[in-house]
């Protein structure tokens, strides 16, 4: 269901109307640096028939109207995120979406210091999440989707000893040969068992004084000045 789920999605139009186009569509949430992205994984393009029979084969009925029916009942979801412009565009964009499959999608928009408790609370069945420096380095996704990281545990019911292994063995390695064979293979778990609905990273832009030299991209743009040392 979770992958009838991604190419029921049109990423393209979400980063259209969410970002204004200025995003990269993600597949996992191992996505960066480069080296760490594995090139063979599933781009889930949208295909609504194809949506449409793996829901079928996730044992999902359709009535005559097109409704997606689970134990004879409609199906209803709830896309929950805290308050915010991009919040409020992604719901609006994802119901129409998302009916094409026959899934009707309830939006509920919470103040951000209620939406933790919201979505602990399980509040949400799609909940809007960000992770901001998951592009710095691989070894962040542990953050998020190991058996006892907080967001995996208490929010998405999400564990899999050999992703947990996988990030173990990617952390000990020092050599970027091997870090990229062991984070590939944890990628392209994330990318199968899709226990997210990856959709994109926003390009960030970064305005710098012409007359400052020396200054260069970061993954994570909390930490321009990473190589301060070499501003002139």
């Amino acid at each position: 269901f979770r992958q009838a789920l991604n190419y029921a999605i049109d990423k393209k139009s979400i980063i259209q109307a969410t970002a204004r186009g200025e995003a990269n569509p993600i597949y996992s949430a191992i996505y960066g640096p480069e080296w760490a992205i594995n090139p063979n994984l599933v781009k889930y393009d949208l295909n609504i028939d194809k949506a449409k029979a793996l829901m079928r084969d996730a044992g999902v009925k359709f009535g005559g109207d097109g409704t997606a029916l689970w134990n004879d009942q409609p199906i209803v979801l709830t896309y929950l995120a805290s308050v915010g412009d991009e919040a409020g565009k992604l719901g609006a964009e994802l119901q129409p979406q998302l009916l094409k499959v026959g899934i009707r999608l309830e939006v509920k928009l919470v103040p951000s210091a209620a939406f933790l408790e919201s979505a602990i609370a399980g509040d949400g069945d799609l909940i809007r999440n960000v992770g901001a420096r998951s592009g710095v380095d691989p070894s962040t996704s542990a953050l998020f989707y190991t058996c006892k990281a907080g967001w995996a545990e208490l929010v998405m019911g999400y564990c899999n000893a050999k992703f947990d292994e996988l990030q173990g063995r990617g952390l000990a390695a020092s050599k970027v040969d091997d870090r990229k064979k062991i984070y590939n293979e944890a990628s392209a778990l994330l990318n199968d068992e899709a226990p997210s609905v990856f959709l994109y990273a926003p390009n960030v832009f970064i305005g710098v004084n012409k007359g400052l030299t020396g200054v260069k991209p970061s993954a994570d743009p909390n930490y321009l000045t990473f190589n301060i040392q070499d501003w002139a």
